[in-house]
């Protein structure tokens, strides 16, 4: 989904040669790898906007970029981090009754 995402704001089709999700740069053709490499660079020119919009509008979140995003490199694992986590956020009980004495306090 991220590939055709990218396909359409660079105005290009990325990966269409390629017959398995999971082929290699270097086995790719030089065309498919130009195209990967002019969508790296229009994700890269407006980093890391561009790369948070495309994740949106493909519905890639920070779990579905990778399994354990602490594996990935720090500059892509804290975009990641900071904006494609869409887990709801559940305060533990210290916080609530933190919050609660500070209202009251207040």
């Amino acid at each position: 989904m991220l590939r055709q995402q990218l396909g359409k704001s660079v105005g290009l089709a990325i990966g269409s040669d390629c017959q398995s999700r999971r082929v290699e740069f270097e086995d790719l053709n030089v065309l498919e790898r130009l195209k990967l490499l002019l969508a790296v660079m229009w994700l890269l020119a407006d980093w890391p906007q561009g790369f948070v919009r495309a994740c949106a509008e493909a519905h890639l979140t920070r779990s579905r970029l990778a399994e354990d995003y602490r594996s990935l490199p720090f500059w892509l694992a804290s975009v990641a981090d900071e904006y494609l986590d869409n887990r709801p956020y559940t305060p533990n009980v210290s916080e609530i009754l933190a919050a609660g004495w500070y209202l009251l306090s207040h």
